[in-house]
């Protein structure tokens, strides 16, 4: 198995909840900058000893979200290639032209998608065996989680999300494929993707205090998770069917939406 790369933007030197866009964001609570630069290395810390290879893009400064670079694009390793994402709220339109460049920069190539089609990269749409998971309803179209599906050459699963605290599927979905399991919280969804969801593998069901927690917010390496901190109850659940956790603390990032898979992408 290739070892895994990730791209993280940073030092987060820019970071900070500078408009609200989501429900978690408040201009009245900004995150505390020592605390910010300490939590952003403790995670890239934790990613390097477990063996990934962590790559930098630098922060712009008018773009204080580009520090979740999950929502970048998403990659096609064996294409060489990634698709990068259409963002939905002005504020974060921005940020695609640079990390275009990061990627013209490392030798690679890019697609967009046809205009007038959101997509939000990994935020929205993470990868299950043979299919590509694609979530919809508040910052990516349907239809753009289908066209990244076939981009990827993956079979589209998408599902609804109605709750917007949990804007993005990452935020409230994590796939295990090592594991053939789904962790992930059933109210952020409509029924039918319930369904859905419950079809695909072994199912975790997390509560809404982990949920609220941001531990569905995780980086999947193989059988190991890193993610918030996770409750001794869900701990043990994970241990039964084989998933190592490791916990970081990353409440500054959580005052605007994302946790540990919003800060990282896949390539």
């Amino acid at each position: 198995m290739s070892r895994k790369r990730i791209l993280m933007c940073g030092p987060p030197e820019h970071y900070g909840v500078k408009y609200e866009i989501n429900p978690w964001m408040k201009k009245s609570n900004q995150p505390d900058r020592a605390r910010v630069e300490m939590q952003w290395r403790s995670l890239k810390d934790a990613l390097e000893r477990s063996g990934v290879w962590v790559s930098l893009v630098g922060q712009l400064p008018n773009f204080p979200d580009m520090v979740f670079s999950a929502n970048a694009g998403i990659f096609n390793r064996n294409k060489n290639t990634v698709l990068l994402s259409r963002f939905r709220y002005p504020e974060r339109q921005g940020e695609t032209p640079a990390f275009r460049d990061w990627f013209l920069s490392q030798g690679f190539n890019f697609k967009t998608l046809p205009s007038g089609i959101f997509f939000e990269g990994e935020g929205d749409a993470l990868v299950f065996k043979d299919k590509l998971i694609c979530g919809y309803g508040f910052r990516s179209d349907e239809a753009g989680g289908v066209l990244a599906a076939e981009f990827m050459e993956l079979e589209p699963i998408t599902l609804r999300l109605i709750d917007p605290h949990f804007y993005h599927l990452d935020t409230c979905f994590c796939p295990i494929p090592e594991k053939n399991l789904i962790m992930y919280y059933p109210p952020a969804f409509d029924s039918a993707s319930c369904y859905i969801i419950e079809t695909l593998g072994n199912i975790i069901r997390v509560s809404q205090k982990d949920a609220l927690g941001f531990v569905c917010n995780a980086v999947v390496l193989d059988s190991k998770l890193i993610a918030t901190q996770v409750s001794l109850e869900l701990k043990i659940e994970l241990k039964k069917h084989g998933v190592e956790t490791e916990g970081v603390n990353l409440s500054e990032f959580i005052k605007a939406g994302g946790a540990a898979k919003c800060l990282t992408l896949f390539i």
